[in-house]
């Protein structure tokens, strides 16, 4: 509703957090993708580094994961502390996924 109204999909946090970072932390997949529908950014970079794509790696959500792929979130982008996505991976199937996508 919040979005056909007009409101501002990439919209942050005082510490960059975005609705999709939050659905991606919170696990919601259908969020995540009503989200990516309207065109939400899938690397947008908290003031952290972290991105959607660290932070499913980072709490063990494979299916956004996934998700967050196929719409081009990057892999190897680093945080401020120089993690990856690969780095936090929380599961070996996770992990598999971020280098069957290039991952290093």
């Amino acid at each position: 509703m919040l979005l056909a109204k007009g409101a501002e999909i990439n919209r942050q946090t005082k510490t960059g957090v975005t609705a999709l970072m939050m659905a991606t932390i919170l696990g919601h997949q259908p969020v995540v993708k009503i989200l990516l529908a309207h065109g939400a950014n899938v690397n947008h970079p908290a003031k952290t580094g972290a991105t959607a794509i660290f932070l499913a790696s980072n709490y063990g959500h494979e299916e956004i994961l996934e998700t967050l792929l196929k719409h081009g979130g990057h892999v190897n982008h680093q945080n401020k502390e120089g993690k990856t996505a690969l780095s936090v991976a929380k599961t070996e199937q996770i992990a598999k996924l971020l280098k069957a996508a290039g991952a290093k």
